[in-house]
């Protein structure tokens, strides 16, 4: 066998040995079920009744969903008051104002 083999078996060995005393409960009621190492007699005689329950039969709910009503979507807004909208008139607005601006950019810059 391979060193590293003999060498895993020791600790593995050794760590079974350490853990031994875990293993070692003679009591099969151990500390995990509340006993403490008390025994406790009890000789009182109970009288148990058995009663029997009513038997309670539910039934079961049937509910039937109605069919879905459509309707026509909300109006959020109305058309336009207005006649139809030209969109090249911003733009030429657009343009002719970057025109004015350059040139006065550049009378201001040239310092005329």
């Amino acid at each position: 066998m391979k060193p590293t083999k003999l060498t895993m078996a020791a600790v593995l060995g050794a760590s079974l040995l350490a853990a031994a005393p875990a293993f070692a409960d003679q009591d099969y009621r151990g500390h995990a079920y509340g006993y403490r190492g008390e025994y406790r007699q009890h000789d009182d005689r109970r009288v148990v009744v058995i009663r029997e329950r009513p038997r309670l039969i539910e039934r079961r709910v049937v509910f039937v969903h109605p069919a879905p009503v459509y309707r026509p979507a909300p109006v959020v807004y109305g058309p336009p008051a207005y006649g139809g909208v030209y969109y090249g008139a911003p733009a030429f607005g657009a343009v002719v104002g970057a025109v004015i601006g350059a040139y006065v950019g550049g009378q201001i810059a040239s310092g005329r």
